[in-house]
């Protein structure tokens, strides 16, 4: 809950590794020996929200900011990436790489608006309800350049 504080962390070592003073891909408080830190890749996840279990093919994500309603970030898993977008209107997972097993998706607004649409690119998709988002009734595989959207009432 102390998302201003780190972002003022962020902001001071992202200074202090701005290329300039230091090389900004070795960070020696967090070891010294990464080409890029993961101390700082965990803030990623943290601030998105992003969780995910591959052996339930289930993927969320639950922003602790946004900027009116809107968010936008990069995700990565072993089998690809891509990037998610958050409007109040909808929230679209997309593959850039790889591909993505999905049947369970968690919407950081799911508790809050109904969900009014599924698709995978221009194909609708059936789901249902669940706690937290919603399941979808059969397995997808998204594949790169594929996109799954969400859209609400």
């Amino acid at each position: 809950g102390l998302v201003e504080e780190g972002l003022r962390c962020v902001e001071a070592i992202r200074h202090r590794y701005d290329g300039a003073r230091r090389n900004p891909w070795n960070e020696f408080e967090c070891g010294n020996n990464y080409a890029r830190s993961m101390a700082s890749y965990a803030l990623l996840h943290a601030f998105s929200g992003f969780q995910f279990d591959m052996t339930r093919a289930a993927v969320s994500f639950r922003p602790v900011s946004t900027q009116n309603g809107t968010f936008r970030c990069f995700w990565s898993l072993g089998s690809g990436w891509g990037q998610f977008r958050m409007t109040p209107e909808r929230c679209a997972l997309q593959v850039l790489y790889g591909c993505l097993p999905l049947r369970r998706f968690g919407l950081p607004y799911a508790d809050e608006q109904p969900v009014s649409s599924v698709s995978l690119d221009t194909m609708p998709v059936a789901f249902e309800r669940v706690e937290g988002g919603i399941r979808l009734e059969d397995h997808l595989q998204l594949q790169a350049g594929q996109t799954f959207q969400v859209g609400c009432a």
